[in-house]
């Protein structure tokens, strides 16, 4: 995917481990704004209507066949009372799950998410869709988080014939339902036809299905498929259907049963809800990098993987922050602030400093003198190791630190952008 220039990167990771100190769940928990996004199972996805008139997004799997999603009538609901705090609700009616990627709800302690399909089907015996579902438990602590959308009960029924002549494609069916039908895709290249698509029948069920062959000889054939309610979805495949010229007789084979396999996208580094005056334009979905671009002249980044409570000490943290530039209108340099403290004397000291991720690339700066302290983080963690990192409040969130300025005061961000390759602050 065409989007960078070449640029200076940085890679940071040190890392101690110490044991986590309990929650105070006595506390009632505050009511949080939550940043969620949706995530579709599949990539480069390609947009249509189907027969039906339903807008679809088709996916293909390890295997070659084309798996069509419905996106559609989906509604969101918030799970608010698993701890006995705040309340249950539906976030929205109704969405199309394809155009709606990002969303804010509130919750009070620990919430479920729920993406599920409302819409109505055109028969309940099988389909030439599935739906997805999706769910995701966040704790009190959680400000974004990523919905994974995935296929969680339709099976793909497909078979191929050579003789289509003599297999009836109108009457063969499943529970009554005539195949839908991928066709083959041909087209003539410098004189030559070229076939990209082999063509086969297909439909989905979600439960014990009868499957029909018919000839036009009259014979039939009926296979029963029975489900196993503790599988996951797969492709019931009956592979190559053929005739008996001479007695006309169905030939078929039992079933092969693999899970379906549609490979998912990388997810991206970070998502709009990690960003304050900017946003992200593009995602590279092989490796979840993705290019931001600032909105206005502040421009600021949070790496929330987890929060910062102020009870941890620098050396017990990994830094995974990778940033190159790609065009940036006004010089500056990225950088990110980290704030710490330590209790001396009684009193509490505190400091901030700037790690550089573009320009002088890891380099520490001292705020107070403006000053590089230290020319690399591991020398910087090495002296200031056992402070606390502060929990600091920043731009209306709560408990951050390592808080990446993309621009701030005169460092004007507006229509700046850069490409982020990790964006992650852990334990």
């Amino acid at each position: 995917m065409k989007f960078y220039k070449t640029g200076i990167a940085i890679l940071l990771s040190t890392s101690l481990f110490a044991c986590d100190s309990d929650d105070n769940d006595n506390n009632v928990p505050d009511v949080l704004t939550i940043t969620a996004e949706l995530g579709l199972t599949g990539i480069n996805g390609v947009a249509s209507i189907n027969s039906q008139g339903h807008p679809i997004m088709e996916f293909r799997d390890a295997d070659g066949y084309a798996h069509f999603l419905r996106t559609d009538a989906y509604k969101i609901e918030i799970i608010d009372s698993i701890d006995g705090y705040g309340d249950d609700y539906t976030l929205e009616q109704s969405i199309d799950i394809s155009t709606v990627t990002e969303f804010e709800f509130q919750a009070q302690g620990d919430a479920l998410i729920k993406v599920s399909f409302i819409g109505e089907h055109t028969n309940e015996e099988a389909y030439k869709y599935y739906t997805a579902y999706g769910q995701q438990e966040i704790d009190r602590e959680t400000q974004s988080v990523r919905v994974e959308l995935d296929n969680t009960d339709y099976n793909f029924v497909v078979f191929r014939t050579t003789d289509s002549e003599s297999l009836s494609l109108l009457e063969t069916n499943v529970n009554n339902v005539t195949f839908g039908a991928i066709r083959e895709t041909c087209e003539t290249v410098r004189g030559v036809e070229e076939c990209s698509q082999d063509p086969y029948s297909y439909n989905y069920i979600t439960g014990d299905s009868i499957v029909e062959f018919v000839s036009y000889a009259g014979e039939s054939f009926t296979k029963e498929i029975t489900l196993d309610p503790a599988a996951a979805p797969g492709i019931i495949d009956f592979g190559t259907i053929t005739i008996n010229e001479e007695s006309g007789t169905i030939i078929i084979k039992e079933p092969s049963f693999t899970p379906i396999e549609i490979d998912k996208p990388v997810e991206a580094v970070l998502s709009n809800g990690d960003l304050t005056g900017g946003s992200t334009i593009e995602t590279n979905l092989d490796t979840g990098a993705v290019i931001v671009k600032g909105n206005k002249g502040e421009f600021w980044g949070y790496p929330e993987t987890m929060f910062f409570k102020g009870n941890k000490t620098l050396n017990e943290y990994t830094v995974n922050l990778e940033i190159e530039e790609v065009e940036v209108l006004v010089p500056n340099n990225v950088i990110a602030n980290i704030y710490i403290e330590r209790i001396k004397d009684g009193s509490t000291e505190e400091k901030a400093f700037s790690l550089v991720l573009t320009g002088n690339v890891g380099e520490v700066i001292d705020n107070d003198t403006q000053n590089t302290a230290f020319n690399t983080y591991n020398d910087f963690v090495l002296a200031y190791g056992d402070w606390i990192v502060s929990s600091k409040a920043d731009a209306g969130r709560v408990q951050t630190n390592f808080i990446v300025r993309f621009g701030d005061s005169n460092q004007d961000a507006t229509a700046s952008s850069w490409l982020i390759k990790q964006f992650s602050i852990t334990e």
